[in-house]
């Protein structure tokens, strides 16, 4: 990581204050937040500001949009700040579409070799494929090829990347809708087999999120985030998230999907560490959450299970396009 070289004198109390007031306007009124409590993401994270902040949506409304003076190293500082700062947070929640936004703004003084993506992955009314997707499913395939979330989710990473090497949009929309195990029938437009899928099915746009990771992949790889609890601090915050009583079925995916990711990164003293402790959370849990999550967690431990005497995993379920 790079030092601060701005040598500027930390201010605790007033960033501390904003947090106190964030608080208090939440209470009063949902929102949107007073202007006042925009600030630096670093000044968030390092002054303990960020535990009045609820969501990762609602943090992405606190960090001010980038101006357009900014030094290409100063908006890598930001971009780093801002990825530690919401995955440190809100292990569960990955990166919201609102916050990739203020990233992508970024991520152009900074220079980035491969953008930030945003959503949505495909027009609803022209059906044009953003091209953001063939990048950003090549870092992912890149990091996590060997990981237990290739293996977790059935991904052929070699296949991922040459297929975002070639950056055919018909090809890549029919990979997702596939995954996702929409009938051919519903796939089909007059723009190519499955890009109308991608534009208009949740569940398809949902197997582009896997398989980009939604800008996980992105900001390790080349914005190179160093979160403080580590990976395996992570993977326990999403395992907590995805198993809360409160969370919607699209949360728990979404914190799933993180752990998956988070404990990808582990290597596999940790990974067992982490498993062990989830197996520890689980047993305190009322019965039927024990029961809901088994499948998953069985999943899981069979994509982080060693090679067999013959060289293969217990798991495999490899998909090509």
């Amino acid at each position: 990581m790079e030092e601060n070289t701005d040598h500027q004198p930390r201010k605790p109390e007033p960033a501390r204050g904003a947090a106190r007031e964030a608080l208090a306007a939440r209470r009063e009124r949902p929102a949107p937040l007073p202007h006042v409590l925009r600030g630096s993401a670093a000044d968030l994270l390092e002054d303990g500001a960020i535990g009045a902040i609820p969501s990762a949506e609602v943090l992405a409304e606190l960090i001010p949009l980038p101006g357009t003076a900014l030094t290409a190293a100063h908006a890598r500082r930001e971009l780093r700040a801002i990825g530690e700062l919401a995955v440190e947070a809100f292990p569960g929640s990955g990166i919201p579409n609102r916050l990739a936004n203020t990233l992508a703004r970024l991520s152009k003084p900074a220079g980035l070799p491969v953008p930030v993506l945003t959503e949505p992955f495909a027009s609803a009314t022209t059906y044009a494929v953003n091209a953001d997707l063939f990048p950003a499913a090549w870092t992912a395939a890149d990091l996590l090829k060997g990981t237990p979330y290739e293996r977790y989710y059935g991904i052929d990473c070699a296949a991922l990347r040459d297929l975002a090497e070639r950056g055919d949009p018909a090809e890549f929309a029919e990979l997702c809708a596939r995954r996702a195990g929409l009938p051919q029938h519903r796939c089909t437009g007059l723009d190519g087999p499955q890009v109308v899928a991608l534009a208009r099915e949740a569940a398809v746009g949902e197997q582009a999120r896997i398989l980009t990771t939604f800008n996980m992949a992105t900001l390790v790889s080349v914005v190179g985030i160093d979160p403080p609890s580590g990976w395996d601090g992570l993977a326990r915050g999403a395992f907590t998230a995805a198993r809360r009583r409160s969370a919607t079925p699209k949360k728990a995916a979404r914190a799933w999907r993180q752990l998956v990711f988070h404990l990808s990164l582990c290597d596999a003293g940790r990974q067992a560490s982490v498993l062990a402790r989830i197996d520890a959370e689980c047993a305190r849990l009322p019965r039927a959450a024990t029961a809901r999550l088994a499948p998953a967690l069985a999943h899981l431990r069979a994509a982080t299970a060693p090679p067999t005497s013959s060289g293969t995993r217990l798991f495999r379920r490899a998909f090509r396009p």
